[in-house]
């Protein structure tokens, strides 16, 4: 793996939702969970993607046709490392966005194609990153929304 390679900031393309906070003491009032949906949707009606977002869509453009490294976020890992979902390799053979529709509106959205995933065992304890609902028999490829990503590296 190549240090040099190795994107990072896929958050850059997450849709702000209010279930994204997480409450790290007792339960949030009624009030914090109003005003947390609140700026949610303020945050939603201006959402576009930002130019590291865009940044982030050229690197991984180039990583287009190798074999990669993706690691998958998961918002405990900044508490508990350990519970994220094990790392993964596979051919990376397209990257594309297109619109999504999440609520009230479309998002553009990041997307990969890959194929011939292999699970990197760490001891994360995270369960398995590849999901069945994103194969595709006919082509025997995977379509993985990248706002899911927490790192992709050159192998």
């Amino acid at each position: 793996m190549k240090d040099n390679s190795s994107i990072e900031g896929f958050y850059q393309w997450s849709i702000p939702s209010a279930e994204d906070n997480i409450y790290f003491e007792g339960m949030p009032s009624e009030e914090d969970l109003r005003r947390d949906k609140e700026r949610a949707e303020a945050k939603r009606r201006e959402w576009q993607p930002s130019d590291a977002a865009l940044n982030i869509l050229r690197d991984l453009k180039y990583l287009e046709g190798k074999r990669v490294i993706i690691e998958l976020w998961d918002n405990f890992m900044t508490m508990l490392p350990d519970e994220g979902p094990p790392p993964f390799s596979c051919d990376l053979l397209k990257v594309f966005t297109k619109d999504v529709q999440d609520g009230d509106r479309a998002f553009t959205q990041l997307f990969v194609v890959f194929k011939n995933p292999v699970v990197i065992e760490n001891g994360n304890q995270g369960g398995h990153p590849i999901y069945e609902s994103c194969f595709d028999p006919a082509s025997g490829t995977y379509t993985y929304n990248a706002a899911l990503f927490y790192r992709v590296s050159e192998e």
